[in-house]
């Protein structure tokens, strides 16, 4: 993108034509889009090291209680957001500890005629804190990824492995083009999110954004 700028402004240095401006607008456009999507604003975690932080920017959609059988094993609290693509996409450590799963799952092709099994990619995280609390989120990747090529860009970064110690707020990847992520937290948590309504337009107030 750098060498197109550059290329074009020397192009309408030398020659004066408006038609060497088309390269550097196009390169000025795609690097300010690289730039909206990678952002990564300055966030203050909650001081509480019992606090649970919600890992990605987005509309809450779900909150309800489920059976979580891969980290928690047992009921669990399941919150559903759903991240677009103007949110910002940094994924930070919804709690402080050590990483105790890590699992990757791919998407599954149904059978012929069927829709498949999982909307697209998806990445298990469980993290121990110090209490023995454990807490897991699991992203997948936006319906978008599905016109990009796998072998371009990875879906989802997610840096940390098995064994890794985190602390709570710390940046930890990327949802890139925006996706959905399911946190899990204990039956017994508060939880301090509401879902956002589906069906009407809520004001500024109503909006809850995590």
């Amino acid at each position: 993108l750098a060498l197109t700028w550059l290329v074009g402004i020397l192009g309408w240095l030398t020659t004066r034509r408006l038609r060497w401006l088309a390269p550097v607008l196009a390169s000025s456009v795609i690097a300010g889009g690289i730039l909206w999507i990678f952002r990564n604003p300055a966030r203050q975690p909650a001081s509480n090291g019992r606090t649970v932080l919600v890992p990605n920017d987005g509309l809450v959609r779900r909150v309800a209680m489920v059976h979580e059988e891969r980290f928690l094993h047992g009921a669990a609290m399941c919150i559903t957001i759903q991240v677009s693509a103007r949110n910002v996409q940094v994924t930070r450590a919804p709690l402080g500890g050590m990483v105790r799963l890590r699992r990757y799952e791919p998407r599954e092709p149904g059978k012929p005629g069927e829709r498949a099994q999982r909307t697209d990619d998806a990445i298990w995280l469980g993290i121990k804190d110090a209490d023995r609390t454990r807490v897991a989120m699991r992203q997948i990747a936006s319906p978008l990824w599905r016109r990009v090529p796998s072998h371009w860009a990875r879906r989802i970064v997610l840096w940390p492995d098995l064994e890794d110690a985190l602390q709570a707020g710390q940046v930890i990847g990327h949802l890139s083009l925006g996706g959905m992520v399911e946190v899990y937290v204990p039956c017994t948590a508060t939880i301090r999110v509401r879902t956002c309504l589906l069906y009407t337009s809520p004001s500024p107030r109503d909006r809850t954004r995590s």
